[in-house]
């Protein structure tokens, strides 16, 4: 079940090798337009070779990992996205999954349709919660918490994305991180309480990374479309501050760097249409 990235009239696509489409991401007058189609390769949709590990250690933790045939449907897109969507069944081959926890009362799943992803979930303190899909080909995910009451959420949907959650310490810090596209990479560090970090990126080549470390309820949110865009949100010693980030189009930077407190930060890049997808996924 090999897949390749080919461009047509402006749109990319992921495609098996029999030639159906995997998923699209259309670009159409500077102002990117996802579009998500999944099909088997000659209408079969394998499974195996898959590699599943969940240690706990504590009370009342659950985890629950699924490496199953499915259907694209379960990733729950409808709600992520205003644009029309198709979704067919899809194999699970090859994938990795791994879930450690190490506490009471934490809850871990991994849900991997597709080839060679790989995920990894540590949870060590209590009434944390970690959820992880990934879609596609090569795609990896790593979250590590360490603290209480955590929230993680990792989506990601294409072909070699990457992304990384790491909660050193602290309570109720919260992240999601949501990926459809090729080659696109996400990393959150966190430290403190109460901090949130929120990161979609649509299309390819983006790179996007939240630093939150010894402040308390501070904001970040990124909006990434096209492709080869790379914002950068630092919030680390302070408090109460929110940071925005939203690019549209291409090769555009923003950084937003918050050492005190109370601090409000907006970058808005790219043209009209492709900002409002990316206000608006």
């Amino acid at each position: 079940m090999k897949m390749q990235l080919t461009v047509l009239g402006g749109a990319i696509v992921l495609a098996m090798s029999s030639g159906q489409a995997f998923a699209t991401f259309q670009c159409k007058e500077k102002s990117c337009v996802p579009a998500y189609e999944f099909q088997c390769p000659d209408g079969k949709c394998p499974s195996g070779d898959n590699f599943g590990k969940i240690w706990q250690t504590g009370d009342r933790n659950t985890a629950s990992i699924d490496q199953t045939n499915g259907y694209a449907m379960d990733v729950g897109l409808k709600y992520r996205t205003n644009h029309p969507a198709s979704f067919w069944g899809y194999g699970s081959d090859n994938n990795e999954s791994k879930i450690f926890q190490f506490g009471d009362g934490n809850n871990a799943s991994s849900k991997q349709l597709g080839t060679e992803n790989r995920s990894g979930i540590v949870q060590s303190g209590d009434r944390n919660g970690s959820n992880v899909v990934q879609y596609g080909q090569g795609n990896t995910s790593y979250v590590w918490q360490n603290g209480n009451g955590g929230q993680a959420d990792v989506t990601q949907l294409g072909q070699s994305n990457n992304a990384n959650v790491e909660v050193y310490s602290g309570n109720g810090n919260t992240s999601d991180i949501f990926q459809v596209g090729t080659d696109n990479d996400a990393n959150v560090l966190q430290a403190g309480n109460n901090n949130s970090a929120d990161i979609s990126q649509y299309g390819e080549m983006h790179d996007a990374d939240v630093i939150q470390l010894g402040g308390n309820d501070n904001d970040a949110t990124i909006r990434q479309f096209c492709d080869s865009n790379d914002a950068y949100v630092n919030q680390s010693f302070g408090s109460n501050n929110t940071a925005v980030v939203m690019q549209s189009d291409y090769n555009n930077t923003g950084w937003v760097i918050q050492t005190g407190s109370g601090n409000t930060g907006t970058i808005m890049q790219g043209t009209a249409p492709g900002l409002y997808a990316a206000m608006n996924p």
